[in-house]
């Protein structure tokens, strides 16, 4: 597997977990956190999801392998 493709995986990955996170917060709230991780509500875990995916975005504009829109920096 070429570096691209892992990073392209990776972001993917990180989709689906915001899509999970997402799910659980609409299902059990926002301000509520599950059983087994009694430090972080939701919205925290659906933030860090978040900011992984798009640490996997910038990750791969730095490589070259897309080009953000609204950035001057396309290689």
């Amino acid at each position: 597997m070429r570096k691209n493709e892992y990073l392209a995986l990776v972001a993917m990955e990180e989709c689906a977990e915001i899509q999970q996170a997402l799910s659980k917060a609409i299902r059990f709230g926002f301000d509520d956190h599950p059983p087994s991780r009694a430090d972080e509500t939701n919205e925290e875990q659906l933030l860090t999801e978040f900011y992984q995916l798009t640490a996997m975005i910038e990750e791969m504009q730095n490589k070259g392998i897309i080009c953000l829109l609204y950035t001057s920096r396309c290689v």
